[in-house]
Formats: C-alpha cells, sequence, structure tokens
C-alpha cells in the first residue's frame, strides 16, 4: 500500500471533507446475507474487516460497505465499498 493508503481510503478521503458536521443517529449490521438489519447502539470496527457482527466480516479484507445517509432525505451521501 502506498503512503497515500488504499483506494478505498482515498476515495473516502477526498468526500469526507466536504460533509457538514452531523450526528451519527443509527448504526445497522446484517448477521447473515439478506438478513434483516439489526441496529445497535454501538459497534466495533476492525481495519479492512469491517464492522463486529456484520456478516461481511468473514468475507474477505475490505469487502464491506459504508453508507452515510442523510436523515431528513434518506439520500445516500457517501456509499464506499469494494
Amino acid at each position: 500500500m502506498s503512503s497515500q493508503g488504499s483506494p478505498k481510503q482515498r476515495l473516502f478521503s477526498r468526500y469526507i471533507q466536504d460533509l457538514p458536521v452531523g450526528e451519527l443517529t443509527w448504526i445497522g449490521l446484517r448477521q447473515a446475507h439478506k438478513a434483516d438489519m439489526l441496529a445497535v447502539e454501538s459497534v466495533q470496527t476492525v481495519a479492512e474487516l469491517g464492522l463486529q457482527g456484520d456478516h461481511r466480516m468473514d468475507k474477505s479484507p475490505g469487502s464491506g460497505r459504508l453508507k452515510i445517509k442523510d436523515r431528513v432525505s434518506n439520500r445516500a451521501i457517501i456509499t464506499v465499498s469494494n
């Protein structure tokens, strides 16, 4: 990996600077493929693997997805995935 970080890190860092200050109001995990979302109050993150308890954590490193949505419009502001 270069000193600039992975492609995913570079992509995320490009957009994160333009996000307004906000509040994290919900975290959802899927414990199995196509399972219902499970809302959690907090979660541990594991570098290159994702969120502890999410089914994607058992997959290939970097295969998860992060989506940040606007609460009012429910539009995705940022989606980062491989």
